[in-house]
């Protein structure tokens, strides 16, 4: 069974419907297409849905998320982001590009944006 991995907003907004919060998960979309050739269909939404993605993510950052991971709080998602490491994107195999930087890009705009991340 999967899950995903999703920017858990604190003060009421929605990612869908603040412009703020759309637009800097849309550009960090369009920035990984641009990088990578392709991105993690949920990315845009403030999201990761794929496996491979939500593994660079765990593995960066030093934690397992999961069901019952509960809400990493945006302080938390701060240090893991100020300690993670990223493996040099020269090191990952070219098919899984999409999913370093999907995996990337979602956790500096949740540390940008002030943002958790909730695991469903």
């Amino acid at each position: 069974m999967g899950f995903d991995a999703d920017a858990f907003v604190s003060d009421g907004r929605c990612v869908t419907t603040d412009p703020g919060l759309l637009t800097a998960f849309t550009e960090a979309a369009d920035i990984v297409g641009q990088l990578a050739g392709g991105r993690d269909g949920f990315l845009h939404m403030g999201s990761l849905d794929c496996s491979e993605a939500i593994a660079f993510m765990e593995q960066a950052l030093g934690r397992r998320g999961g069901p019952g991971a509960g809400i990493w709080s945006p302080e938390e998602v701060r240090l893991l982001w100020d300690a993670a490491k990223w493996p040099d994107p020269a090191s990952v195999p070219a098919d899984l590009l999409w999913a370093y930087w999907s995996a990337r890009k979602f956790v500096e705009v949740c540390v940008e944006q002030g943002l958790g991340i909730w695991f469903n």
